[in-house]
C-alpha cells in the first residue's frame, strides 16, 4: 500500500492511494487484482479517478457525495419513474455539474464484490453527465456480450437524455 490521501470527509479529499496484489478470498478460489489506485483533487473543482487492471472510472466536475446522489435519484425518477423511488424524500438543493465516465475490462472482481451474477466478454463503457443548473442529465452505456445468470445478451445499449430513453437489447451469440 502506497498512500498519501488528506481530507476530513469523501467531498474534500486530496491525493493518491495506490494499492498492488490486492487478493480478494473466496471459498472456492482466490482472485488477485493485481493494481488499483485512487486519486482526487482540488474539492472545489473535483477530479476523482479510480484505475485498477479490471476497470478505470472518473468523475470531474463540481459536486458534493451527498447532492450527487440525490440529483441521480430525482433525474432517474423524472426520466424513468418506474425504475425508481418517489423522490419526495430528496430534501437537498442540488447544484451539481459533473461528468462520469467508466470503462470495465472484467467484472469478475465487480461479481464477487457485489454479489451480482455478472461476466462481461467485452469492455464495458458508461458515460453520464449530470447539470442541475439546465436540469440535464444523459447516460449513455455500451454493454457488449453480457451475461447475467442465466441469460446471455449478446450487447446493450442504453441512451438516456433527461426526457427520452432509448434501450436496444440484443439476444443470442
Amino acid at each position: 500500500i502506497n498512500g498519501d490521501m488528506r481530507g476530513h470527509d469523501i467531498d474534500h479529499l486530496t491525493g493518491k492511494i495506490s494499492i498492488d496484489s490486492l487478493i480478494l478470498h473466496e471459498p472456492k478460489e482466490d482472485y488477485i487484482i493485481k493494481q488499483i489506485a485512487l486519486y482526487a483533487s482540488d474539492p472545489k473543482q473535483k477530479l476523482l479517478s479510480l484505475h485498477a487492471d479490471f476497470m478505470d472510472a472518473s468523475m470531474s466536475g463540481d459536486f458534493t457525495w451527498r447532492s450527487f446522489k440525490n440529483s441521480l435519484i430525482q433525474h432517474i425518477h423524472h426520466s424513468v419513474p418506474s425504475l425508481c423511488c418517489n423522490n419526495q424524500h430528496v430534501h437537498h438543493p442540488q447544484e451539481n455539474l459533473c461528468v462520469a465516465n467508466i470503462k470495465v475490462y472484467n467484472a469478475t472482481p465487480l461479481q464477487r464484490l457485489l454479489l451480482l451474477p455478472i461476466k462481461l466478454e467485452k469492455t464495458a463503457t458508461a458515460e453520464l453527465l449530470i447539470n442541475d443548473h439546465t436540469g440535464i442529465a444523459s447516460l449513455t452505456a455500451t454493454l457488449p456480450q453480457l451475461h447475467y445468470g442465466e441469460m446471455t445478451l449478446s450487447g446493450a445499449d442504453f441512451d438516456l437524455q433527461s426526457d427520452n430513453v432509448n434501450a436496444t437489447l440484443r439476444t443470442g451469440g
